[in-house]
Parts: structure tokens; C-alpha cells; sequence
């Protein structure tokens, strides 16, 4: 992410022009940054959960600076204590601005202001309004086409810039809840089709079972119907010997 940051200072500074063009340049590059970030492996997040990782990292980095520099104005004889930077939060503050943010120019565009800080414009007189208008120079007119300029002067109103991990833990709640719903319904439809199956086998279970009667029943058919041959034949078998006695009878008289 810090790579991508130094790459793109215009995104890292949130300084993309506040039109069309630049919102969708925007969208645009926070989709490509999602995609490298996923394709790296977990965690897999959306563009708007990267926009606030971002904000974090920023923002701890931002402390980190305003650490050490009030740790240098201190007195008393006191060891200076300093916060190292990691190397990502090295890039960040460069392709972000922070040190000049931290060191009191207003003037420096940081991330979470779209416009330079109207510090200087609130102070001046109403009646020096129109000069001041003229004098500051539009951001859109020199970093985006025509079509970003806007018709009039717009002084944003200072925000404080928080860190919204309630919202954060909230859009976690939600993705989770969301993939718990849909495995559910997976494993609903699956018991469904096992249902199904299982029906599909108790058929099949007592056409076997009826198929094994029938065959029991043709068995006991064929082994009666080999018993009767066999008492026809024990029948036969004594009437010949029967008429080979009264042969003999006749034969002696």
C-alpha cells in the first residue's frame, strides 16, 4: 500500500479534484489498490475497508510526527525520546505530506481536506473576500481538465479527522454476518438434496425388497414344480413296475 501511496501522491494527499472525473479517478485507483492488496492473501477487504487500513496507518504515522516534534520542544534536561518510523510509514509520510502538515504549513494539502486549509481565509476581512478568492489558486485548474473547474470558490469548513473503528468493526460485523447467512443457505440446500437422496434410496430400497419377493416366489414355484416332475416320475416309475411283475406272473403260467 505505501508503494502504491508514492506512486499515486495525488491519492495519498486526497487531492484528486472534487468533480466527477476526479471522484471516478479516484474510485478507480482504490479498486486497482484493492485487487494487488487481495491478490497478496489475507486479509481480503473491499475498497472502502482499504480506504480506512489507510486512514490508520496514516494517522498513527501523523502521531508518530507529532511526537517527536513535541519531544524536541521540550526543556528540562530530559532525554529525547523519538518514535521510529517503519519503512511503509516513511513512504506514507512522504507521498502524503505529513511532515509539512505536522510542521505547521497550512498551505500543504493532507489527506481528509480537498481543498488548502481555510485557516488564512477565515481570519481575513469580509471585505478582502474577493482578493483572497483571486489570490488562492485553484487545485482543480491546474491538476485536472477544464471540465473540474469549478464556477466559484467553495471553502470547505474544517472537519476533525477521527478514526472511525466503530465503523470499521461494524462493516466486519456486517461481512460476517453476511458469509455466516449465505454458508446457512448453502447448508440448507445441502440437507435439502440429502433429503431428496435419501428418499431416492428408500424407493429404490423397496423395489429391491419387492423385487426379491417376486424372485422368493418364482423359487418356490420352480421347486414345487420339481417336486410334482419328481412324483410323476416316482408314479411311472411304479406303474412299470407293476406291469414288469404281471409280465413275469404271465410268463410262469
Amino acid at each position: 500500500m505505501a508503494h502504491f501511496m508514492s506512486e499515486h501522491t495525488d491519492l495519498a494527499k486526497n487531492s484528486l479534484p472534487n468533480c466527477a472525473q476526479g471522484r471516478s479517478t479516484a474510485n478507480r485507483l482504490w479498486e486497482e489498490l484493492s485487487k494487488q492488496l487481495n491478490a497478496e492473501g489475507p486479509p481480503i477487504k473491499n475498497a472502502k475497508l482499504w480506504k480506512k487500513v489507510y486512514a490508520d496507518q496514516k494517522y498513527n504515522a501523523k502521531r508518530k510526527l507529532s511526537f517527536n516534534k513535541s519531544s524536541k520542544r521540550q526543556t528540562g534536561g530530559g532525554p529525547y525520546q523519538q518514535r521510529a518510523l517503519t519503512p511503509a510509514e516513511e513512504l506514507i509520510v512522504e507521498a502524503a505530506g505529513l511532515e509539512a502538515s505536522v510542521s505547521g504549513n497550512r498551505m500543504v494539502q493532507t489527506y481528509g481536506s480537498s481543498q488548502p486549509a481555510p485557516v488564512a481565509v477565515a481570519s481575513r476581512p469580509a471585505s478582502s473576500a474577493s482578493a483572497s478568492s483571486r489570490s488562492v489558486p485553484s487545485r482543480s485548474s491546474s491538476n485536472s481538465p477544464a471540465s473540474c473547474t469549478p464556477s466559484r470558490l467553495v471553502v470547505p469548513t474544517p472537519r476533525r479527522r477521527t478514526t472511525n473503528k466503530a465503523s470499521l468493526l461494524e462493516e466486519n460485523i456486517k461481512l460476517t454476518a453476511d458469509h455466516h447467512k449465505a454458508m446457512g443457505q448453502k447448508i440448507d440446500r445441502l440437507l435439502q438434496i440429502k433429503e431428496r437422496q435419501l428418499e431416492i434410496d428408500e424407493r429404490q430400497l423397496e423395489i429391491s425388497e419387492r423385487q426379491l419377493a417376486v424372485s422368493s416366489r418364482i423359487l418356490a414355484m420352480k421347486e414345487e414344480k420339481h417336486r410334482a416332475i419328481i412324483a410323476v416320475k416316482e408314479i411311472d416309475l411304479k406303474i412299470k413296475s407293476i406291469e414288469l411283475n404281471q409280465l413275469k406272473v404271465k410268463e410262469k403260467k
